[in-house]
């Protein structure tokens, strides 16, 4: 698979023959509560469900998250993972 890194991910993916799937961790690094953690992956999950139309592959992605990502804003954290995904040829 292809492993990319931006400021505050690391994308893990890995070609299928199924639809596309998606994880995302969240480490206790990042946040100490296991509601903060849900908090961000809940965030993330959002933006790449609105994203998955737009996929040019079907892939299966593991999205780890990185420090420093409780304080950007949706539009930001948007920005980021489209960046990240068009990086790693998920979106053109």
């Amino acid at each position: 698979g292809v492993i990319t890194h931006s400021s505050f991910f690391i994308a893990k993916c890995m070609p299928t023959a199924q639809n596309s799937r998606f994880a995302v961790i969240v480490s206790k690094k990042i946040a100490d509560s296991a509601v903060s953690r849900n908090k961000i992956r809940r965030r993330i999950y959002s933006i790449i469900m609105d994203l998955i139309p737009k996929l040019v592959n079907k892939q299966n992605v593991i999205v780890i998250v990185k420090k420093g990502i409780e304080k950007l804003s949706q539009e930001n954290l948007k920005k980021e993972i489209r960046e990240i995904f068009v990086k790693s040829a998920l979106l053109k």
